[in-house]
């Protein structure tokens, strides 16, 4: 079997890659959202198929490699003061350059938004507040960037009983999330998509040390990418033959994400290895942050002016524009970090 040969420090030896596959995924499915409300009937049955069968899973692609890069982060050096200038340093550079002009153009000038909603979402506070979804990704990152040294002190490899602990802290999301449903509905349908994407992040972690340590995969882990499988066909199920649409089809995207990067890292190691499809993914791999940040906000910009996005040739544009502009953010932070450390 294929997955004899496959450890998990593959999951390291690909990361840019899979980051890379994770941006593209995320931007395609943006196109799709969009498609849905297209005129042609083709052009919406093809974004109901690739949402169905795909859909957001980059996000979860992304939140797992996230807590498997914090992990390797935290155990090489556990001082938490650096922890916090390093990471916030990489996010908040390019989104504070970026965000700056966004929130700016979107709030003040198209929509003519008071300021106080402008400074609500320049801090990405309006996510939390109000739902506003735009850069949610970002408000989300910086909380679990906040909260991981507690992540990583209760996973750390010098834990006994990793496995237990990494199960019950995901129960307790789930669970506090779904008493959130019940008790406030609104904040839940504010926050939902965040919420129910934790458990891939600390799985992340989990197995951030599997990584490291270039471990087989043992009976367990197939296990839950049988899991993931498992989850997916339940959903198609409901829909498909009951109609129904109740079970919280993030919560199933945890384990399927999972399923989804190992097939991934087979297809990679087999086929693009040394070819320019593994550079080009690693190109986007690199500036997925940057690319995530200005897409999103590039599309609701072109939207507000009349170029909708699911014309392919503006979505093209958007991407097009994006690539450009996150090459000079992250030229741009970076010399800025040059700058701060040789002054």
């Amino acid at each position: 079997m294929l997955l004899n040969k496959l450890n998990w420090g593959y999951f390291s030896k690909y990361r840019s890659q899979l980051f890379g596959i994770s941006i593209i995924t995320i931007m395609i499915y943006h196109f799709c959202e969009h498609a849905l409300d297209a005129p042609s009937a083709l052009l919406r049955n093809i974004a109901k198929i690739y949402n169905f069968g795909i859909g957001s899973i980059g996000v979860e692609i992304f939140l797992f490699l996230s807590g498997m890069g914090l992990y390797f982060s935290m155990s090489k050096d556990d001082n938490v003061q650096r922890f916090y200038s390093k990471r916030f340093k990489r996010v908040l550079l390019p989104y504070v350059l970026w965000g700056a002009v966004f929130w700016i153009w979107k709030d003040l000038i198209i929509y003519k938004y008071p300021v106080s909603d402008l400074i609500l979402d320049f801090t990405t506070l309006s996510f939390w507040l109000k739902g506003n979804k735009n850069l949610w990704y970002v408000a989300f990152i910086l909380v679990l960037y906040l909260l991981f040294p507690l992540i990583h002190k209760a996973l750390n490899d010098k834990k006994p009983h990793r496995s237990i602990i990494s199960f019950l802290l995901i129960v307790i999301s789930v669970a506090a999330t779904i008493a959130l449903h019940f008790t406030f509905p609104k904040v839940f349908d504010n926050i939902e998509v965040a919420l129910f994407r934790i458990p891939v992040f600390i799985l992340g972690t989990y197995y951030g040390k599997a990584v490291a340590d270039n471990k087989p995969f043992s009976a367990g882990d197939v296990l839950l990418l049988i899991g993931g499988i498992t989850g997916k066909l339940a959903i198609v199920f409901e829909k498909a033959v009951l109609g129904t649409d109740k079970f919280p089809s993030r919560l199933a995207q945890f384990l399927y994400s999972l399923l989804i990067m190992v097939l991934l890292i087979l297809i990679i190691h087999k086929c693009f290895v040394a070819n320019k499809a593994e550079r080009i993914l690693g190109f986007f791999g690199k500036y997925s942050f940057e690319l995530y940040i200005t897409h999103v906000t590039l599309r609701t910009i072109m939207n507000a002016y009349g170029f909708v996005t699911y014309n392919p040739i503006n979505y093209i544009m958007c991407i097009a524009l994006s690539v450009i502009i996150s090459v000079i953010l992250s030229k741009s932070a970076n010399k800025a970090l040059s700058m701060k450390k040789t002054g």
